[in-house]
């Protein structure tokens, strides 16, 4: 036996295929571990319901495992461990293929951060490329053993980190659906969502577990729960148990149709599944690396936690931030900076609220970020006080917002630089859209009739203001269950499939996109139309004015609701007259708005929890009118008083 066993390292690169029986407990899996790091291009088959007398256990999966393995012909030249994970012909999902390639040739670099703090000291948990891939071969093998098929849908609520990536990428790898969502969408329309996917598995945070336990009728059809941290829950399986499987790869899944499936945030209507195709993730990483200029061997902040999918696959490490994802303001700037300069970040996606909190906070301390190259901006319209407040913080960085949605991820990308230098075009109509630059060169924008139901699709002419149409190989093509919403949506011209975002805009005589807001919160009166954006950035010119919101108030026409800075919100009845005489004079001096006479001051507007900068402005204006209606009650009630 020893001389056998010294000779072992002669059989490392010839194949094996190993066929193990799980039923015997004393033939486990930390043995099977142990075992197949002498042949590290051994072919593992677990079967679970024979014990290490394979042969007689189970003598047809045996019998065929083994003729299979015997006529598959040898490779002509033998390969290195772990050079070229590649077990069969079959085509892996694009983002797993670049993920692998990557690894396998970057083993050392690092992956994953994960910032611990404990008061004002930090510790940090880091995850190399080759740990990350042995780890996701481990939890296929895990998944799979719990019963996971390709094409099943798995709901993930998984808090961003490691195990968001390898759960997530563990269930593309088998064919199976990972499906994402916004748990800050509130309770309805998340329990809603959830039936409408009707899940074939549940992994999540211990937090979202307490869901399926009160939910107990909200997903009938599950056939597993995960719970991501190691110790599980009552009927649920932790990360722990994916540790015992082995690391060696198993044979290749091809992708699902869709590979994924994101929802909308639900911010400006009912949230609605975005089924992301392999050609859709290609092109996407095709952008990512080229038009955004994300280059590997560095690191990326991640505060939208979906990208941190598309950086890893890139070869560019995460860092994740200590927030909430449901409450991401909370965010502590000074935190932020300590792992930006820890780390020497380089990269880094978020919303124009947070950055904005960095950016004041850097301001106010007088810290520059030296390490940042390119800072992106998304998720609402950004101003150009925020992007240039950005800006000024970076060292030698350069601040961009793309504008997209998760429908279109993304359209256009523009700099801070080419904003603020550019002449702005103003629309026929008089309106100044916010300027988001040029559609990248892969997308095709248009600019549509939005008025005329039923009608034919109709182009408009440059600097007119209509629905923004996109079509690419990154665009979706459909809802996901929903035909009703992709009729709505969705219409094909020359040949291909183009979507309608929602949104107003115009383009200029050079192709330039200008954002003007949705179509949902544009009023309408009588022979006016107030397009929310347009009419906003006029009352946000104040120095009180933090952000503003135009807001419908049925017969009464268009109102202005302010969130003012915290030091200038009315107190009394004589402090609100002052401001609104203010606003007034605004309104009257910009033409467009000079009929707007009713204001309103909130101390905070409802947002959306993703992005904490989409504003509720249909939650507003139900707000506004109900105050209009009090006023209005209090006026007749003095009138009467005074008889």
């Amino acid at each position: 036996m020893i001389e056998l066993a010294e000779k072992l390292p002669l059989l490392a690169e010839t194949p094996v295929k190993i066929i193990w029986g799980l039923k015997d407990p004393c033939f486990h899996r930390e043995m099977l571990k142990k075992i197949s790091r002498h042949f590290p291009r051994a072919n593992i088959v677990e079967l679970s319901n024979a014990s290490h007398l394979v042969l007689e256990d189970n003598p047809e999966a045996v019998v065929a495992e083994i003729e299979h393995f015997l006529r598959e012909p040898l490779p002509k030249a033998p390969i290195k461990h772990l050079t070229k994970p590649k077990l069969s012909t079959t085509v892996s999902p694009a983002i797993i293929e670049k993920f692998r390639s990557y690894a396998v040739s970057n083993k050392k670099q690092t992956a994953v951060v994960e910032p611990v703090f404990i008061t004002d000291k930090v510790s940090y948990s880091t995850t190399t490329y080759y740990q990350m891939f042995q780890l996701l071969n481990q939890y296929e093998r895990g998944l799979q053993e719990l019963g996971l098929k390709p094409k099943d849908k798995v709901l993930m609520l998984v808090s961003p980190g490691k195990e968001f990536l390898l759960l997530s990428y563990a269930v593309i790898a088998r064919g199976a659906i990972p499906v994402f969502l916004d748990p800050g969408m509130g309770k309805e329309k998340l329990f809603k969502v959830i039936k409408e996917i009707n899940p074939d598995a549940f992994i999540g945070s211990v937090l979202a577990h307490i869901l399926r336990f009160k939910k107990k009728t909200l997903m009938p059809n599950l056939k597993f729960s995960v719970v991501s941290s190691e110790i599980p829950l009552p009927g649920s399986t932790g990360v722990g148990f994916f540790k015992k499987f082995a690391v060696q790869p198993l044979p290749i899944v091809p992708p699902s149709n869709p590979v994924l499936i994101a929802f909308t945030s639900g911010a400006t209507g009912t949230p609605k599944g975005v089924p992301f195709t392999d050609s859709m993730i290609k092109e996407i990483l095709r952008i990512l690396a080229k038009d955004f200029g994300l280059t590997s061997k560095a690191f990326d902040m991640p505060f939208l936690p979906i990208f941190s999918l598309f950086t890893l696959a890139l070869g560019i490490g995460s860092v994740f931030p200590p927030v909430n994802p449901s409450k991401p303001l909370s965010v502590s700037a000074e935190k932020v900076l300590r792992l930006l300069n820890d780390y020497e970040i380089t990269y880094s996606f978020g919303s124009p609220t947070i950055w904005n909190k960095i950016a004041e906070y850097c301001l106010r301390t007088r810290v520059k970020i030296d390490s940042m190259r390119k800072v992106f901006i998304a998720g609402a319209p950004v101003s150009e006080n925020v992007l240039s407040r950005v800006k000024d913080c970076l060292e030698s960085g350069e601040v961009f917002t793309p504008y997209g949605a998760t429908e279109a991820l993304p359209v256009t990308l523009c700099s801070a630089d080419y904003i603020k230098k550019k002449k702005k075009a103003v629309s026929l109509s008089n309106d100044r859209g916010v300027f988001v630059g040029k559609p990248l060169s892969s997308i095709k924008v248009k600019i549509i009739n939005w008025q005329e139901k039923g009608g034919k699709i109709r182009e408009l002419e440059p600097l007119a203001i209509g629905e923004i149409a996109v079509s690419g190989e990154n665009i979706s093509k459909e809802y996901f269950n929903n035909p009703e919403a992709t009729k709505l949506s969705k219409f094909q011209l020359e040949g291909k499939t183009w979507h309608k975002m929602g949104d107003l805009g115009y383009l200029d005589r050079e192709g330039n996109l200008y954002f003007c807001g949705r179509k949902v919160h544009t009023v309408v009166f009588k022979d006016k139309i107030l397009y929310s954006v347009c009419v906003e950035n006029i009352f946000n010119s104040h120095s009180w004015v933090a952000r503003s919101a135009l807001v419908n108030l049925g017969e009464n026409g268009a109102g202005i609701v302010i969130e003012p800075k915290p030091q200038y919100m009315p107190k009394t009845e004589e402090e609100k007259r002052i401001f609104s005489l203010k606003l007034r004079e605004i309104a009257d001096s910009a033409g467009l708005t000079k009929w707007i006479k009713n204001f309103f001051f909130h101390p905070s507007f409802p947002v959306d929890p993703r992005h904490n900068a989409k504003i509720d402005r249909i939650a507003l204006s139900s707000w506004a009118q109900n105050k209009l209606k009090e006023a209005t009650v209090r006026e007749r009630e003095t009138q009467i008083a005074n008889i």
